[in-house]
């Protein structure tokens, strides 16, 4: 994925509107969004190395982890560590990340 797709994706996300009873982490209205719409672009660039062949997506960000850091799946503890070597302390995260350590098609990869 481009830089210039990935930042016109990150505007999107930032430009779409929140539902009832909920808020868009990523929009402009707060000025802390601007640090998740960051982290999530340079989550992306660091994953589009990788060439992904999966998407996951995610319907609610946690409490613990991308309402604050804007990188689904995550949590502080994986930015600040690194995607590569960090061990996540939030159980949707971990469970996350190890069953797509174990799926077929991530055991195929190099």
């Amino acid at each position: 994925m481009a830089l210039q797709a990935i930042d016109a994706f990150v505007e999107r996300l930032a430009e779409s509107p929140a539902g009832p009873n909920s808020v868009n982490e990523f929009d402009h209205s707060r000025p802390g969004n601007a640090i998740r719409r960051r982290n999530l672009e340079l989550y992306l660039e660091q994953l589009a190395d990788h060439r992904p062949k999966t998407l996951l997506l995610g319907e609610a960000p946690s409490y613990r982890g991308m309402r604050i850091t804007g990188v689904p799946f995550t949590n502080v503890a994986i930015i600040e560590q690194g995607l590569p070597s960090a061990c996540s302390v939030l159980a949707t995260a971990t469970r996350c990340r190890s069953i797509c350590r174990e799926s077929p098609r991530s055991r195929r990869r190099p």
